[in-house]
């Protein structure tokens, strides 16, 4: 089990300061997907200039997921 961090890049910056414990990296990404679209389903004017973007604190890993 890793820990994994979902920061905010683009027009909106927000760091992940606690990071959330998921079983592999695609339960992780899966969760970013997730996250990226009810982003801009709720929030229109992130999407196209803000990404997710999850770290895994273990490793230099990035996937950056576009809102």
């Amino acid at each position: 089990m890793g820990r994994y961090y979902f920061d905010l890049q683009g027009a909106q910056k927000i760091n992940d300061p606690g990071g959330f414990a998921f079983e592999d990296d695609l339960e992780a990404f899966q969760a970013a997907q997730r996250l990226a679209a009810e982003l801009a389903a709720t929030r229109p004017n992130l999407r196209g200039n803000t990404c997710v973007v999850l770290t895994r604190k273990d490793t230099e890993d990035t996937y950056w997921i576009g809102v």
